[in-house]
């Protein structure tokens, strides 16, 4: 079960495009993009799909998103396929202010 939390945390932590051999590994960042709810709304989505393209997930149990201040992130349950425990993984995106519009 590890292995699968730790190869979330590094799918989650790699823009998408920034690997030669797994050019469509990772997520799309938005950065620089105020922390509106549509932001938010997407960079759930975005972790969504990046979790899931995992073959060993079968399905996400629930999905959170936590803004704390400004700091966005999201608390995602994934289902393993062929487990029954599902551990919580809570993932931060960073700061949810910044410039741009």
């Amino acid at each position: 079960m590890q292995n699968v939390v730790q190869g979330s945390r590094i799918t989650i932590e790699t823009e998408r495009g920034s690997t030669t051999f797994l050019p469509f590994v990772g997520i799309l960042r938005n950065v620089g993009v105020k922390g509106t709810l549509q932001h938010m709304l997407l960079a759930a989505l975005r972790l969504r799909e990046a979790v899931l393209a995992d073959p060993r997930i079968e399905r996400i149990d629930s999905s959170r998103i936590v803004l704390d201040a400004d700091v966005l992130t999201q608390e995602i349950t994934p289902i393993v396929r062929g487990r029954t425990d599902a551990p919580t993984i809570a993932i931060p995106f960073g700061r949810a202010s910044g410039g741009g519009a």
